[in-house]
């Protein structure tokens, strides 16, 4: 778990979640669940959000008992470029630090995928005229660069091809080999012109959330 303000809410994230199989519908869930309420509270936390496999239908009903929504549909996989671009635009990046870019940032965006948790974060630029922000991670796999697309944000809706055009510069200019995205919400825009390029689903999550009371922390027993 960790917890940071963002856009002036305080928030408790889950990271991540799991019962020893022997111990497994024996309720440990369920208290982990309660327990993790408990810190938020006890750390006047606005919210407390955690991410659940779409697959894992149990874990989910869990949750929505528990009183927590899904926010959005995070999608995790991998870009399906052509080999070659057609196109001969002349896109150009230009390097930002996270503040400049404070004001697009969704307020759902998952802890992950923040501006200030991403390696690099640039606008864009086509023949001068700026047309949106793009944030990414870069890993190594052996000889070759991955980037993990974190963020993505267009200033109005664009041609398939200028895409296409600014993720085949990215890569040139990045020296990768391939482009993934990782908790991207499916909900965006900008996600919907990534599946015309194609996509190839890794698997979903979603983000759930639940309020909390800023009050006196409930009480707790081991």
């Amino acid at each position: 778990m960790g917890i940071q303000t963002f856009q002036q809410t305080k928030v408790m994230w889950v990271g991540g979640m799991a019962v020893v199989p022997k111990y497994r519908r024996n309720k440990v869930a369920s208290q982990l669940i309660d327990y993790a309420e408990h810190l938020a509270k006890e750390n006047a936390c606005d919210r407390l959000m955690p991410e659940v496999i779409a697959t894992n239908e149990r874990a989910k009903k869990l949750y929505e008992l528990k009183g927590f929504q899904v926010v959005n549909e995070l999608a995790v996989g991998s870009l399906n470029l052509p080999a070659i671009s057609k196109e001969k635009k002349t896109i150009t990046f230009k390097s930002v630090t996270p503040n400049e870019l404070s004001l697009t940032e969704h307020p759902w965006t998952p802890w992950q995928n923040r501006f200030i948790f991403s390696d690099k974060n640039y606008n864009i630029y086509q023949d001068g005229i700026r047309l949106g922000s793009i944030s990414f991670n870069v890993t190594e796999d052996g000889s070759s660069n991955i980037l993990i697309l974190t963020q993505f944000y267009l200033l109005e809706r664009i041609d398939c091809s200028v895409v296409t055009a600014i993720l085949f510069r990215l890569k040139e200019q990045e020296q990768a080999t391939m482009v993934k995205l990782t908790n991207f919400d499916q909900a965006l825009p900008e996600y919907q012109e990534l599946e015309k390029i194609g996509i190839t689903l890794q698997l979903t999550q979603f983000q759930m959330t639940k309020e909390i009371n800023n009050g006196v922390a409930n009480s707790y027993c081991d």
